[in-house]
């Protein structure tokens, strides 16, 4: 709850509304602690946004938007923000980020032994070696 001259007060000195949502989530507090955010549903979140439509499109999409920001911890505000932006400001493209992210969610579903193929050729001898050994000691 800031009013909107505060909230533009505070973008003008920082720059980064990014970094203007997360300052003002750390002042908030909630009476119930929502669940943490997950990939997943980040993602639903946001491709729900895309495909809404109608007079109560944007009233829906900022309702979202604002259960997202309460669920936030730590500078995960500050990322929301940004993204919805289109302006991540991390130093990497925007095809980087999707990659990255898609790897990291196949990753997830097959556990933490699961390795990618990906690895340059002199570091896949080195990465088969290490899922054998590992292997070898469950056994």
């Amino acid at each position: 709850g800031r009013t909107l001259a505060s909230v533009k007060a505070a973008y003008e000195t920082l720059g980064d509304l990014g970094l203007v949502a997360q300052n003002s989530r750390s002042k908030q507090r909630t009476m119930r602690v929502p669940p943490p955010l997950t990939i997943e549903y980040i993602y639903k979140t946001f491709r729900s946004f895309a495909l809404s439509q109608g007079h109560e499109a944007m009233t829906k999409k900022k309702e979202k938007i604002k259960g997202l920001l309460v669920a936030c911890r730590e500078c995960e505000s500050q990322y929301i923000i940004r993204t919805l932006q289109g302006k991540l400001r991390i130093g990497i493209g925007e095809k980087t980020v999707l990659a990255a992210l898609a790897k990291a969610f196949f990753i997830s579903l097959k556990g933490p032994k699961f390795v990618l193929d990906t690895a340059p050729d002199s570091n896949k001898t080195k990465n088969k070696k290490k899922i054998q050994k590992e292997k070898e000691k469950e056994k």
